[in-house]
Order: C-alpha cells, then structure tokens, then sequence
C-alpha cells in the first residue's frame, strides 16, 4: 500500500506540502491524516500532565493506520517532534521515502540536525537538486536521493503569452519581503531608470518610487494579473550578490517563487552561482546575473535566436510545473530505484 502521511495542519496556506500531495494521490498514495496537540513552541503541550498518555495515544492511531510493509511518503520539515520517533518505529515493517520541502541544517537553523536525523531514516529521498543531495551524502546520508530539480505549481491557468522582448523590463519579485534585505538597496541598481521592480509579498517597509512599486499580496491560485515580464530569484542583502544564509542557501534549492514565475508564462533571473542557474542554462528558463546590476544589459544583449529559446523553454515547462511533471517524474524514478 502506498500512503503520505499528512498532518491537519497542513492547509492551502502551505501550497507546496498541499501541491504535493494532490500529485502523490494521482500515483495512487492515499493520505493517513492524523491529530496532534502542539503549540508553535513545543512546550505547552509537554507541560501538561495528561501530555505522556496523549502523544501515546496519537502514536498507536497513526500506527494502525498501515499494513505491513506500506510505502510511505513524508514531506519534511514536518513541525511535530516526535516524528523520527515515529519514522523509527514505522521503519521496521514500511519503506519511508522523504520530500524535503527545505533542509534547515543548510540554512542553519537549530533544529537541523534533527532533520538530518530523520533523512538517515528514508530509505528514499527527493531533495530539490544534485547539490542539495550531494550536502545530504557528506553529511552521513546514505539512502538513495532523486533530484526534483524545481517545485511543481498546480494551478489553472494559461500564463502569459506576450513575447518575450528586450523592452519588457518589469521584474516581478515576489515572496516574504521582510526578510529580503537586498530590496533597501535596489534604487541603487544600474540602469534603474529602465526597469521597474513589482514587488508582491508581506512585511515590506520601503518606500515606493516611480521604478520600485509595492502591489500587496495574492492569492496563489490567482496569478494572472501579477505583473512582471521577467521573474527575480534573489536573497540577502546586497544587489552585488547574494550573500547572508537566506543568500547562501540559494546553492542548493529551489525556491518556490522560481516555479510561480514559470508557472505564469514569464523567464526567470537568478543568480549565476544559484543551484537554479544549471536549469536556466539547460531548458532556456531566462538569464543568469552575477549582480543585479547586470539585468538590464543582459536582457539586451539577448539575441532574437536566443530570446526565441528562452520562449520556448519557458512554454514548455510552464505546462510542466502547472500539470504536476516535476514530482511525479521524481517519485517515479525513486520508486524505480527502491526496487532494484
């Protein structure tokens, strides 16, 4: 039998964790769904004393909900502590194969090694890139590890169809902007005066301008009317590179906002030394900048041949990311590897 197992809490507010589980259900896995008590801090449920025979009582339903020798797919980070408890136990008559939405131990937050913890459990494991993984084997992972490449981004719609051009110089950033510190510096990018940054997400302090200009939040679902010819993955908090751990990290994944622009119909820029960069130089995606300084004269140093690829690439994996391609060719090929 194949299962996911989901938390309640997993709600549309987590598109990812929800996106990937409508595309497991279409390769037949079916969701074990189970109850938990637990603040966001971990520690009001603990302090309670009824907390023993509780977190009991959660482990016996969740266990009685698989046969023997199910596969199960885990979709981490997964906010319950117990959890590799879980795994550990459910490991010794199942298969755990692992999606690993983000890996904290890369991003240095303190609960890494819990993380990296629970991996050494999987007997399978779909990591976001070939960098991701090969971070995954230094650091003592031994299951074997597919690479999704980029996110999928179920949605209905047909995306953009205007042309790519070299005088389409609206660049869409979109995400949690509060943490993006690089936008404090972004009216002192070169060329400003020929591009215009719609910037979309919550937490932004700045001050609008006549080429910088906040436009709020959006649904998910709805993205046809978010304006941007061009889709910026950055982080950090400089325009020369990106840099801090939020920067850093863009060496390994692979950020969700990279599969909202392509699901929108529009290329991406990224930054050449970003795990991303690989795929936008292999399907034609957009362009690769060392500095933000360098979009506009390399938007127009674009050939028409080579606007025509980046065309191209961008329709067909629009398709691909809107339809599910990305996991469900991951997990297939897992599955594949798991039964050598």
């Amino acid at each position: 039998m194949k299962s996911f197992l989901a938390s309640h809490r997993t709600t549309a507010a987590s598109k990812p964790g929800v996106d990937a589980i409508a595309i497991a259900s279409r390769l037949g896995f079916r969701p074990k769904v189970f109850y938990y008590w637990e603040s966001e801090s971990n520690i009001i449920l603990k302090r309670h004393p009824f907390f023993p025979n509780r977190l009991l009582k959660i482990q016996l339903s969740l266990f009685a909900q698989f046969t023997k020798d199910s596969l199960i797919l885990v979709q981490i980070p997964f906010r319950w502590q117990n959890l590799h408890d879980v795994l550990k136990k459910l490991k010794k008559r199942n298969k755990i194969i692992i999606l690993a939405h983000d890996i904290d131990a890369i991003r240095g937050i303190m609960d890494g090694a819990r993380d990296l913890d629970t991996l050494k459990l999987a007997d399978g494991i779909i990591a976001h890139t070939p960098q991701m993984i090969e971070y995954l084997k230094e650091h003592g992972v031994k299951s074997p590890c597919v690479s999704l490449q980029f996110f999928d981004y179920l949605v209905k719609c047909d995306g953009k169809h205007s042309p790519i051009s070299r005088n389409g110089l609206n660049i869409l950033y979109a995400g949690n902007l509060g943490k993006s510190q690089f936008l404090n510096s972004l009216s002192a990018v070169q060329n400003i005066e020929q591009l215009q940054f719609n910037l979309y997400g919550k937490d932004y302090s700045g001050m609008d301008s006549k080429n910088i200009i906040y436009r709020g939040i959006f649904d998910n679902e709805s993205i046809t009317n978010v304006i941007g010819d061009w889709g910026l993955v950055w982080d950090g908090d400089r325009i020369e590179k990106c840099n801090n751990a939020w920067g850093a990290y863009l060496k390994y994944n692979a950020p969700y906002k990279f599969s909202l622009y392509l699901a929108m119909g529009i290329p991406v820029i990224v930054w050449r030394e970003s795990a991303m960069a690989q795929y936008v130089e292999l399907y034609h995606l957009g362009i690769c900048v060392d500095s933000l300084n360098g979009i506009y004269e390399t938007i127009q140093r674009l050939a028409d041949s080579e606007l025509a690829l980046i065309q191209e690439g961008v329709t067909k994996y629009s398709e691909k990311v809107k339809s599910g391609l990305m996991l469900s060719t991951a997990i297939k090929e897992l599955l594949s590897l798991l039964e050598q």
